[in-house]
């Protein structure tokens, strides 16, 4: 299966997967993505968002998306 962004502009990594010195696991469970000038999230990949939730400070407002795959991501401190 094909990802693309979830943004429509430039965007950049801020944290890679399983980065070492997660305060729980042990290191970083996700890929951490940010961009400066567009606020319009869309979809990966093909599929269905499954839960929009607010979750305090641990992931703020977040969605979780089932991909066609059967795969979950979570698209979260927004």
């Amino acid at each position: 299966m094909t990802y693309r962004s979830p943004f429509r502009a430039k965007s950049r990594q801020t944290t890679e997967y399983k980065k070492k010195g997660n305060w729980k696991l042990g290191y970083h469970t996700g890929v951490d993505r940010v961009c400066d000038t567009d606020i319009i999230l869309v979809a990966c990949t093909d599929g269905t968002v499954t839960r929009v939730n607010s979750c305090g400070e641990s992931y703020g407002n977040h969605i979780v998306f089932r991909t066609d795959d059967n795969r979950s991501i979570l698209y979260a401190h927004m």
